[in-house]
């Protein structure tokens, strides 16, 4: 006995199509499908049928065996997750989830529900015998294991008796709906069927859960397991083959492809499938269908998968390998890819092309992938179906180890999964005879040598009391508009995704879009031979790995990339795996978001008015933007329309705020080409943009910004350019600095014989930019020889006097061309923030002119006068010899009214020399060094003019002890004191600034006796009294000289005393040593009688006696 496997790996599904079903024939109908890890089948599969009951073979031995008896083990949970019991009512809103036992040992291909509606009424009369009225459950009899046989007229009765017995207490029809779920891509429930009226009976294969709702009371819940029904009497009616002759992998039948296409015929629709009509058909309103048509359109479809299944069956490469490399290339005809290493192909899987196209119907019928039942036993309860398969070990066909990890391959019996190759062939044979054998054919072929072959089996159930509802339309979601193609404007197309849920496993599609209204397109490929292919769904990847949208509840989506860019409605139809179609769903698009037009590259500069103009007219901006043409516009733009230009410019010196000007427009009819391509190529473009800028005050600086857009022809405005700066500056230069007429002078030659020039003047608060330009009078003397005019350049360097000269020089300025001047770099430096100056070196020892032109820039933009309008400053090197070293003469003179007794007269003489003195400088020292750093300045005097005769020039000058530093003070008698001098040159030519001074001439020196006798001094006496006179005598002397010692030598005195009636007699005598003077009796203890007279006799110090003084002591 073949074992029944997983669906994972041989699934079975069964539909009971009656006769007013719209397109699939009358029967019922098989599909088979199967993991594509197990490759094609070896051999033809082998539909076999289980007839119950006595109209046909019944069960063997178990019939009345518990292992042939429905399953009641469900686990039934609300939407918290509560675990119930039945009964179980359900109010509106509520979902009862039953979930089936199952395990490798049991597969539900079969549920059934006994339901009620809830609240129960009951009516007057009625025997409640066995009603439960407390709960409004109704009870009865159940499901036992006496009566549940698998006798399809029982079972259909025992399930219509028991709703049937609960009529008289329903006032209208239950409001159920039944849905069975089994698992599919990724894990995620599939619905396999529903039901939505009694009797509530579902036949699915691999069904994991039943999903109940709406109002009502489950009162009953039993299902069927495909394990308890393989040990059957099963019977041999279809052997499914495909349309190819025996091959290394296949074991055929005799005229393969005349039973392909007499199964292919059999099952041919009854109406046109709904990708082949317009209009958004309903499905019973599609026109009639011929089986000839349907060949055709199979055939159209299937044609390509010949070589699929050459390939699979007979090439050398394990099928799970075999791949067809299909090229990728452009419109053109080239390559996608085409750098270094890269690869333009894709590869095609030959079993994946051959299993996809088993989801058509008719694909599947001529593939034998779909069995049909015509006659069905002429039962019209269940009839349940086993189908055989066989296939080559996964590893033998190129699986790799790790692929198989989740495949229940291990649930295969060894027996069933190491088969040798005649073992099949055998068993094929058999199973496949009773079907060949009447019909004149017979199994043909060998299978490669081998002993890992598998024998595996499915079961479904199929009832025709409670055949499932018909596909419902998929749901529509709002479709998106994914992306605009290639396509050069104004042609516009797109792609619109529809996203969809509530698409059955297995289901393909038709769709069209209606676009403008009332008018269909479908989106169905058509192919060469006039047919659509059938769409199935395509999935969403996101970043996460995952297969299926999470938010919405989207299975996918279904592509469509040829929509115009207007508003559209799509509608989509889904056909299940047996045939069966849906009516249409239907969503509209909105029109496509046009793209905006593409930034602009603005381009442009500005021009600067004439300078003379520029007090009246404003500069030129000359704009552009390239224009992009048609088919460099993005795909579903709009064409350009016009640019728009805006204007706004601010101060940058001196800064101010921005002020806007009024936009202006280009249409883009005036483009202009820009460039000259070669021949047969179209030049470039652009739109052109030429205005006249504001007025600018005069050396006034502006900063222009100028934004673009493009306007295209529905309005639409792209994203403003990159912002244009334009600096427009004022070409006029600034107000030029004012340049005296006059020969001006560096600074003296210093210690590195160097002169420099130094010039300041204020700055304003914004101040220009400085630039100086120099010449000599070389340059310019030999300009004028060279330029014919040598009398007039020698009349001017036989000028002596350097200001007049410069005079000369000065009046035919503007004959001096540009180029005789040097800019000087670097020469103007800041002083402070309110003053400018420039200082250049010169040689200490030139005697020629340097000229100077200052000239005043603008700022930033360098705007400079004409050089040959400036004026020019012409500098001299104050580099003139000091004059000859002066001689000075001494005497005492008497002093004139008003000065004090002492006078010295100091005469300066001055011999002739290359520089005449003007000034004389006289120093006075007593005893200090003759240096003019250390001696005090005594006096200035101006000399005279040289003596025309002997050229030399005297001064005289009265000293009487002042100085600079002390005006106050007076010559000292009895001094020794010495004089010197030096003596400063005449002012350079044309110039204020006085000369060099000379040497110090030699110091003389001179003592200050007065010439007159100085006065008498005066006498105080003080002493003890004692009687008769005064013991310890002292004389006090006091005079105007104060008789210190002088440098000429001391003062002396002779104090003599004359008792009354007695002679002189000496006292005391001495030299004055210190002040003030106080002459002691030398006698201490001697005394001095009143009336003794006293004498005193002061000498000076070169010996002159004072007048005598006499003192009485009283």
């Amino acid at each position: 006995m073949v074992s029944l496997v997983s669906p994972a790996l041989l699934n079975l599904a069964g539909l009971p199509a009656l006769p007013l079903e719209p397109h699939v024939q009358s029967g019922n109908h098989l599909r088979i499908s199967h993991h594509p890890l197990l490759g094609l089948p070896v051999a033809p599969f082998i539909l076999q049928r289980l007839t119950l009951g006595g109209r046909g073979p019944v069960v063997a031995g178990p019939a009345a065996s518990p292992a042939a008896l429905l399953r009641r083990d469900a686990v039934f949970r609300n939407r918290a997750g509560q675990v119930l019991s039945l009964p179980i009512t359900l109010s509106k809103g509520e979902e009862i989830r039953a979930t089936m036992a199952q395990s490798g040992e049991a597969t539900c291909i079969w549920v059934g529900m006994v339901a009620a509606e809830a609240p129960v009424v009951v009516r007057p009369g009625l025997n409640l015998a066995g009603v439960n009225l407390g709960g409004s459950i109704v009870t009865g009899p159940r499901i036992t294991d006496t009566i549940a046989k698998l006798d399809p007229v029982k079972l259909r009765d025992l399930f219509d008796n028991r709703a049937n017995s609960l009529k008289d207490l329903l006032p209208r029809k239950t409001a159920l709906r039944m849905q069975a779920y089994g698992s599919a891509m990724a894990g995620a429930p599939a619905l396999l069927a529903e039901r939505r009226a009694a009797p509530y009976l579902i036949a699915a294969p691999a069904i994991a859960e039943v999903v109940i709702t709406g109002t009502g009371v489950i009162t009953d819940f039993a299902w069927l397991a495909a394990q308890d029904l393989n040990a059957g009497a099963w019977e041999s009616i279809a052997v499914l083959n495909l349309p190819r002759k025996p091959g290394l992998r296949y074991l055929s039948v005799s005229d393969a492809r005349d039973r392909a296409e007499a199964a292919l015929r059999a099952q041919a629709p009854k109406l046109s499938p709904l990708q082949e009509t317009s209009g958004a058909t309903p499905p019973a309103a599609a026109p009639a269908f011929s089986p000839a048509l349907e060949s055709d359109r199979v055939h159209d479809l299937a044609w390509p998968l010949d070589g699929d299944l050459d390939a699979l069956i007979d090439s050398a490469t394990p099928p799970l390998l075999a791949v067809e490399t299909l090229a990728l290339t452009d419109a053109a005809g080239q390559p996608l890819a085409q750098g270094p290493g890269e690869q333009s192909e894709v590869s095609i899987s030959h079993l994946a092309r051959v299993l996809q196209g088993s989801l058509d119907p008719g694909v599947a019928a001529w593939l034998g992938y779909k069995g049909y039942d015509k006659d069905y036993g002429q039962n019209e309860g269940m009839t349940l179906y086993r189908v055989l398969g066989f296939f080559r070990n996964p590893l033998a066909i190129g699986a790799r180890p790790e692929q198989l990890l989740t495949l229940p391959l291990a649930q295969i019996p060894a027996a069933d999964r190491s088969l040798g190759d005649g073992e099949v062939a055998k068993l094929v044979t058999t199973f496949a005879a009773p079907v060949l054998r009447p019909e004149g054919r017979q199994i043909e072929g060998a299978l490669e040598a081998a002993s890992d072959y598998i024998a595996i089996a499915a079961i479904a159930a199929v009832d025709r009391s409670a055949p499932p509802a018909p596909p419902a339309p998929p749901v529509m979601l709002a479709p998106e508009h994914v992306s605009w193609l290639p396509e050069v404007p104004p042609i516009a197309r797109r792609e619109v995704e529809c996203p969809v849920k509530g698409v059955l496993t297995g289901a393909t599609l038709a769709a069209e879009r209606e676009q403008p209204p009332g008018s269909f397109n479908p989106i169905n490929r058509k192919t060469a031979g006039g047919w659509h292919l059938p769409l199935t769904l395509g999935l969403n990847g996101g970043n996460s790995g995952a297969l299926l949208a999470d938010q919405d509840g989207r299975q996918g989506f279904v592509a469509d990339r040829l929509a115009g860019p207007e508003a559209a409605r799509y509608h989509i139809a889904q056909q299940d795996r047996f045939g069966r179609w849906s009516g249409f769903a239907a969503q509209d698009a909105a029109a496509g978001p046009r793209p905006k037009p593409p930034r602009p590259v603005l381009q442009g500069n500005y021009l600067q008015p004439a300078p003379a103009d520029a007090g009246i007219t404003g500069g030129t901006l000359k704009l552009r933007v390239p224009m992009p043409e048609a088919d460099a516009l993005a795909p579903g733009s709009y064409p350009l329309s016009h640019l728009r230009f805006s204007f706004a410019h601010e101060g940058v010196a001196p800064p101010s705020g921005s002020v806007a000007l009024p936009d202006q427009t280009a249409p883009v009819s005036a483009a202009v080409a820009i460039d000259s391509p070669p021949a047969g190529t179209a030049p470039r473009r652009a739109v052109p943009l030429v205005l006249t800028g504001p007025v600018l005050q005069p050396t006034e600086q502006r900063r222009m910004i100028v934004t673009a857009v493009w306007v295209d022809s529905f309005g639409q405005i792209s994203a403003p350019s990159e912002p244009l700066r334009l600096m427009m500056t004022d070409p006029r230069p600034p107000a030029q600095l004012s340049i005296p007429d006059v020969l001006l002078y560096s600074a003296r030659p210093d210690a590195t014989g160097l002169a420099y020039v130094e010039r300041r003047w204020p700055v304003p608060a914004n101040p220009p930019s400085y630039a100086v330009y120099y010449t000599d009078e070389i340059r310019l003397l030999s300009w004028l020889t060279e330029s014919g005019r040598a009398p007039e350049a020698q009349a001017i360097a036989a000028t002596a006097d350097r200001a007049a000269r410069a005079g000369k020089l000065r009046a035919i300025q503007q004959d001096f061309p540009d180029h005789l001047f040097e800019r000087l770099a670097d020469a103007v430096e800041p002083v402070g923030t309110g003053e400018r100056r420039f200082r250049h070196a010169l040689s200490g020892s030139t005697r020629v002119l340097n000229g100077y032109k200052i000239a005043v820039e603008a700022p930033i933009s360098g705007a400079r006068p004409d050089l040959a309008a400036l004026d020019t400053v012409f500098y001299g090197v104050p580099n003139s010899d000091p004059p000859p070293r002066p001689m000075v003469d001494l005497r005492m003179v008497a002093p004139l009214p008003g000065e004090p007794a002492l006078v010295a007269e100091v005469t300066v003489s001055v011999m002739p020399g290359v520089t005449p003195a003007r000034t004389a400088r006289i120093y006075r020292t007593r005893g200090g060094p003759t240096d003019p750093l250390s001696a005090p300045v005594v006096g200035t005097i101006a000399l005279p003019a040289p003596d025309p005769v002997t050229g030399r020039q005297v001064a005289s000058f009265r000293d009487i002890g002042t100085a600079e530093i002390a005006p106050t003070a007076r010559l000292t008698p009895y001094a020794r004191y010495q004089w010197f001098a030096d003596v400063q040159g005449a002012p350079e030519s044309g110039s204020a600034v006085p000369g060099l001074w000379s040497q110090p001439s030699d110091p003389k020196s001179l003592a200050t006796v007065p010439a007159l006798l100085p006065q008498a001094p005066s006498l105080t006496c003080s002493g003890t009294p004692a009687a008769g006179g005064y013991r310890a005598l002292a004389v006090h002397v006091t005079h105007p000289l104060g008789p210190a010692p002088t440098m000429l030598g001391y003062w002396r005195y002779d104090l003599a005393r004359a008792e009354p009636g007695a002679a002189w007699v000496a006292l005391a005598s001495g030299e004055v040593q210190t002040l003030p003077l106080a002459i002691t009796d030398p006698e201490p203890t001697g005394l001095t009688l009143l009336g003794s007279r006293l004498r005193l006799t002061l000498t000076d110090p070169i010996g002159r006696p004072l007048p005598a003084v006499e003192l009485v002591v009283t």
